[in-house]
């Protein structure tokens, strides 16, 4: 968990403020933040999500609702798992499930981000 929270903090100085975009066009810092919870559990470090995880999905639902929220928040999953370790697809697979929560946005290793 040290590097995520030390990726995170790298990525808010270099991008600025999360809190500073809005939901229709969310920044990198804004996707990681809310996504990071989720992490320890795609990539088996935990055994289930944790009730962060669960509730930054339903915000991040939110968020691919706007204009160009689901498009980012693929883009910058994307990028997350490029830098912090493969994502095991049995648990992307299983998060919606144990979450009780339907993603509006796709989570993968090697997704196209084109919608």
């Amino acid at each position: 968990m040290p590097r995520y929270v030390a990726f995170a903090t790298v990525l808010l100085l270099v991008t600025g403020a999360a809190m500073a975009q809005t939901w229709d066009d969310p920044s990198c810092a804004d996707v990681v933040w809310y996504f990071l919870p989720c992490m320890n559990f795609l990539q088996g470090l935990e055994r289930k999500p944790t009730s962060g995880c669960c509730n930054q999905l339903k915000d991040m639902n939110k968020i691919a609702k706007g204009k160009k929220g689901r498009r980012r928040i693929c883009q910058c999953i994307q990028y997350l798992a490029d830098e912090t370790g493969e994502l095991i697809s049995s648990r992307v697979h299983d998060l919606s499930g144990k979450c009780s929560v339907h993603r509006q946005f796709p989570i993968s290793n090697h997704v196209k981000c084109t919608t």
